[in-house]
């Protein structure tokens, strides 16, 4: 190979080694290596010819946004040749490949840090490593820590006020900007993060991380085209259907009868127990139902049965005297809306909107009274879809019926609430 291409080649190899020394992993614009090293009227010739010999790779703007950065995995050689041939020298970067990393990169290079190495050597910014759930074990329990959950996606970082206190090791002032969702052909839930996020993190936490890596399991359909395509998601999770559905009951409620039918509405901060990301155990069915019924029944505004539903019930005593008790809350719904309901349906409405809840809390009592071991089973994932699925036809039933009264009629429901595009994670 010519002398000036064998200076090309290091050129772009020092360049990027500088970078990924630096965190930054950047590939150098072709247009400056060229004027560097190949004072020759066809560089695109030279570039091609190294790219052939796998002794580089290109990156090009008419591909990706930006070249600077490799955040997919290399175009195939032939492909790479052909966009060169057609490319100006200020639109491409150029990287060494990983063959010629491999030669490069000692075997202490980043030692300490799994996947900053697998960039060194060569891995693309977006691809991504799969992890066992537990790996977020760590963070949520460390009260310094903040792990938010969305429907397929979720972040973890330090605290604002314990990453600026200097009793706060420095190798725990770290983050993940995004996990995305990912199960397996058993229907076991996994974390994705990409390499990138990964290699932010401090050494100690790499090989933390690097601890729970799990063999490769394909990222879930929204999560892939929202970070790697960049299109929004067009459908709905059947938990902001629910949120979306308790907002129109209350705001329904409050304009016909003037007070809401739950004391709090459902925010878009997902706790844990009620994200996609659980195993499918005893235990953690248990605390999903557990903070459903907390969101249900004991969610109930009992101020919004006052006056128009008796709020207690009387109990004759074997000696003949009379105990007063309150009402629980699942009962004042269901006489409430034996009130309220009329119609040959009536009782299929009533048992539509109650009897879902009524379960939550029936299957929330269940594990108080006797002793579980923790067991696995698929059955859960079925299950856990069964009580999103109830849950959702309660609160839109009721919401349906509510609309009917003229006071709610200006009510604004949107319509994929009532469409197909409800999506179940």
């Amino acid at each position: 190979m010519a002398e000036e291409a064998l200076e090309l080649e290091k050129h772009i190899l020092d360049f990027f080694l500088a970078s990924a020394r630096k965190g930054s992993f950047n590939g150098v614009l072709a247009s400056i290596a060229v004027k560097a090293h190949l004072p020759t009227e066809c560089p695109l010739a030279v570039i091609a010819q190294l790219i052939e010999a796998d002794r580089i790779d290109g990156v090009f703007a008419c591909r990706d946004t930006n070249p600077h950065i490799k955040r997919l995995p290399v175009l195939p050689k032939e492909k790479q040749v052909e966009l060169v041939q057609s490319a100006e020298l200020n639109s491409f970067c150029l990287y060494p490949s990983s063959k010629v990393l491999a030669e490069n990169v000692t075997q202490s290079e980043f030692s300490d840090r799994p996947f900053s190495r697998a960039m060194l050597l060569g891995e693309a910014q977006l691809s991504y490593v799969t992890f066992d759930l537990g790996v977020l074990g760590r963070y949520r329990s460390d009260p310094r820590f903040i792990v938010k959950f969305h429907d397929y996606m979720g972040d973890m970082f330090i605290s604002d006020a314990y990453y600026s206190s200097a009793e706060v090791p420095e190798r725990d002032k770290i983050g993940v900007d995004s996990f995305g969702l990912a199960v397996d052909a058993d229907q076991i839930p996994h974390i994705v993060v990409f390499y990138r996020y990964l290699a932010d993190l401090t050494s100690e936490h790499q090989q933390y991380w690097n601890s729970f890596q799990a063999p490769h399991v394909p990222m879930c359909e929204e999560y892939f085209k929202s970070s790697i395509l960049g299109d929004w998601w067009e459908n709905r999770s059947i938990r902001f259907a629910i949120q979306e559905e308790m907002r129109l009951v209350n705001e329904m409620t409050k304009a016909v009868f003037g007070k809401k039918l739950f004391r709090h509405e459902m925010t878009d901060e997902l706790p844990f127990d009620l994200s996609a990301f659980l195993v499918p155990s005893s235990e953690n069915f248990g605390t999903f139902i557990h903070s459903w019924d907390k969101l249900l029944s004991d969610n109930l505004n009992k101020e919004f049965f006052k006056g128009r539903v008796g709020s207690n019930f009387e109990q004759t005593l074997p000696d003949g005297r009379v105990s007063v008790h309150p009402k629980g809350t699942i009962t004042l719904l269901q006489e409430w809306l034996e009130k309220v309901i009329t119609g040959n349906g009536k009782a299929k409405i009533i048992d539509a909107i109650v009897s879902p809840i009524r379960k939550i809390r029936q299957l929330r009592q269940e594990p108080a009274h006797k002793f579980q071991e923790n067991q696995f089973s698929l059955e859960f994932h079925r299950r856990r879809r069964e009580v999103l699925e109830d849950v959702l036809g309660s609160l839109s039933c009721c919401r349906v019926v509510l609309a009917r009264h003229r006071k709610a009629r200006g009510i604004d429901v949107p319509d994929w609430l009532d469409s197909e595009k409800i999506h179940v994670f």
